[in-house]
């Protein structure tokens, strides 16, 4: 059904983004996306979308530079390190919006107070989970639910 090249490269470009994670790992992100989605039942890529900015802010302690190769790859670029991952995340914060995309985990469908009530658990969850260990900082339970306050 519908258009096969199309398709082929969508499942191209999706075998090597999976051979690609496979390598690196997926970290905080991808940790929180799937304690979220497994308590609310959201879709993974929208949390994605909505946790994205907030964790590259996060790992941007650590990792000024790869996001700054990753921002100049797709014509982001800043005069510092620092500004150069200002830029990237204030792109993704454009696109995301010009896309129509949820930006809070409330547009995402998860009610602030239940955040609240199931926020140490969720926590607990994704600091178990083992995309946590391939995050280029290992944040605490307080910095993850600061995280998720900041994105509510």
């Amino acid at each position: 059904q519908g258009d096969t090249a199309k398709r082929s490269l969508i499942h191209l470009s999706a075998t090597m983004a999976g051979m690609a994670f496979s390598q690196g790992g997926l970290g905080m992100c991808h940790a929180l996306s799937h304690a979220l989605g497994g308590m609310f039942h959201v879709s993974h890529g929208k949390l994605n979308g909505v946790l994205i900015p907030a964790v590259m802010e996060f790992n941007g302690k650590k990792c000024q530079k790869t996001y700054g190769e990753l921002g100049k790859m797709c014509g982001i670029v800043g005069a510092t390190p620092a500004l150069s991952l200002r830029c990237f995340i204030s792109a993704l914060v454009r696109l995301r919006k010009d896309l129509g995309l949820a930006s809070t985990l409330k547009e995402a469908g998860i009610a602030p107070e239940k955040l609240k009530q199931y926020g140490p658990q969720l926590v607990q969850t994704a600091l178990a989970d083992p995309c946590m260990a391939t995050n280029p900082i290992l944040p605490t339970a307080q910095q993850l639910l600061q995280l998720l306050q900041s994105v509510k």
